[in-house]
């Protein structure tokens, strides 16, 4: 037999007997993201798996959105609950937990380097992941999402000073590099009477033996970058 539902329906489904077959057959609606469409929480908890066309469909969905730099560390500090297979053995309870994990960053460093993950594999492909991710230039604060008592205390912002971009796909890739030139922002801090111009902006492009200036900050922020460099501003 055929059961359809109607999208959002939260219609409990009863089937006559025990029958040895279920085939389940989800045929996604246009446009709609995939976490209003499927519920990720739930496949988690081991109540379901994705199947692979699941797992396509969701990078897919990802590929068109836009995320801040804090959003992925949001999304990476979330608690998850560990499967059965991961279960933690409690000492107190002398038995296996489906325990909790999260993970947070415990202090600041000096140079802090985020390396986003651009490339997804599964059991038959594997995708190089285009989501831009906005990142900020000056005045990133993890000071919320340090783990150390003595993060109040602490130095926690930082500011970009390079870049490396991916391009292309798995099957060929180029990389480049965006750097801060060091020389020009001691310039700026020290002397007000050198005359810039507007469109120095004092990053450069590095693409092999070839350098150029970037004269547009936006050039920066674009689905290739890969791995960001920060600073701590106290340093």
């Amino acid at each position: 037999s055929q059961i359809e539902l109607d999208p959002g329906s939260a219609e409990q489904i009863l089937l006559d007997g025990k029958p040895q077959w279920i085939v389940l057959s989800v045929e996604w609606i246009g446009g709609l993201p995939f976490d209003q469409s499927f519920d990720r929480n739930e496949c988690s908890l081991k109540v379901c798996e994705l199947h692979e066309s699941a797992k396509a469909h969701k990078l897919a969905s990802e590929s068109t959105q836009t995320y801040s730099l804090y959003d992925c560390l949001r999304l990476w500090g979330e608690t998850e609950t560990l499967s059965e297979d991961n279960a933690w053995y409690c000492n107190k309870c002398k038995a296996h937990k489906r325990a909790q994990k999260s993970l947070r960053l415990w202090t600041a460093p000096p140079i802090l380097i985020v390396h986003l993950k651009r490339f997804a594999y599964t059991t038959w492909s594997r995708t190089k992941i285009d989501t831009l991710v906005d990142f900020p230039l000056n005045g990133f604060d993890i000071s919320g999402y340090l783990g150390s008592k003595q993060h109040v205390e602490l130095k926690a912002t930082y500011n970009l000073f390079a870049i490396s971009a991916h391009y292309g796909g798995l099957g060929g890739g180029h990389y480049t590099a965006f750097a801060k030139s060091p020389w020009k922002e001691q310039v700026r801090d020290e002397s007000d009477e050198m005359d810039f111009a507007d469109s120095d902006t004092g990053w450069y492009h590095f693409d092999d033996s070839s350098v150029s200036a970037v004269s547009d900050l936006e050039e920066l922020v674009t689905p290739a970058a890969y791995v960001l460099f920060y600073r701590r501003i106290d340093l």
